[in-house]
């Protein structure tokens, strides 16, 4: 599960680097899209960036932003009624989900963070995690969303596709979020079943140790991504 990450230093033409050659995408305009927020704690309900195709414009990517839990289209009351949890969707059940089905076939997007946070539920001792590519400045993650109206809420809402947890990141929890390589990310957004597509292998991510003050929501500040004593395999 990924209920926390972190987009402090990543930015618009940093995440099209991440994407392809650096190049933004044909007709793109900064001014018309709201910056990425430099949050180091990002919770459920606030705003995410995500990237998707304009399907009337020949496959363009588009970036804007949306509100972290996923509200389907056939949900017509006020969000505040949205009880459910709808922040990951998981890839064994989301074709078939009523919550994501109808995103999965046509609200395909990409989540991108500078890392994310887990809190080790395989240790003996509850610990918090930070999890980001050892190279690149960001990663890809698969997403789903939607574009809704609703009494209280109008706009773009999302989801992130979680599976089970590989390699290290197996050592502190059954789940990581799909991370996907630059040429996985476009056949992701191409519509390519989730089964078919390669991850980014998890040797090309780096899990550090770090403060439990990111539990709470309010926490801000580089502090929170710094390594603090102590290993994985401490509490293995």
């Amino acid at each position: 599960m990924c209920g926390r990450f972190n987009l402090a230093g990543l930015s618009w033409p940093e995440l099209w680097h991440l994407m392809n050659d650096g190049t933004a995408p044909a007709g793109w305009d900064s001014g018309r899209n709201v910056q990425i927020p430099q949050s180091y704690n990002v919770a459920p309900t606030q705003d995410v960036p995500f990237v998707h195709l304009l399907r009337d414009r020949a496959g363009e990517l588009h970036g804007e932003m949306a509100r972290w839990g996923l509200i389907p289209g056939w949900f017509k009351k006020p969000i505040k009624e949205w009880k459910a949890n709808t922040i990951n969707a998981r890839v064994e059940t989301v074709a078939e989900a009523p919550s994501y089905r109808d995103a999965y076939r046509k609200g395909r997007c990409l989540v991108p963070m500078a890392g994310y946070f887990e809190w080790s539920t395989m240790t003996a001792t509850k610990r918090a995690y930070y999890i980001k590519h050892r190279v690149e400045l960001g990663i890809l993650v698969a997403g789903l969303f939607t574009e809704v109206r609703l009494p209280d809420f109008s706009g773009p809402t999302c989801a992130i596709l979680t599976e089970e947890a590989k390699g290290q990141l197996a050592k502190i929890h059954d789940r990581q979020p799909v991370i996907l390589t630059r040429e996985a990310a476009r056949m992701w957004l191409d519509g390519k079943p989730i089964e078919d597509i390669p991850r980014l292998p998890v040797e090309l991510l780096q899990l550090t140790r770090v403060s439990g003050k990111v539990g709470s929501w309010k926490a801000q500040g580089p502090d929170l991504i710094k390594p603090v004593e102590g290993d994985v395999e401490e509490g293995v």
